[in-house]
């Protein structure tokens, strides 16, 4: 099971990425990546970027994981 600590450190090492590459990473449900990232998304030290509406709706190509990128904020 990932830990906040795991989701930490891979996304200060990897930088902004899609939940489908961590849940592969760590072989986890990307619904279960952001039950843990919640507790870091309110503290405001990750950030997550949902593609708006219209994205796939051309190419319908994508999934709702991939089109969620989180990554962590970097203190000032």
């Amino acid at each position: 099971m990932l830990t906040l600590q795991q989701l930490k450190v891979y996304l200060q090492k990897h930088g902004a990425t899609t939940l489908a590459k961590i849940s592969k990473d760590f072989t986890e449900s990307p619904e279960q990546i952001m039950c843990v990232a919640q507790h870091y998304i309110a503290k405001g030290k990750i950030y997550c970027e949902q593609k708006t509406v219209n994205c796939g709706t051309t190419c319908h190509s994508c999934f709702s994981s991939k089109l969620s990128k989180i990554s962590w904020v970097k203190s000032k």
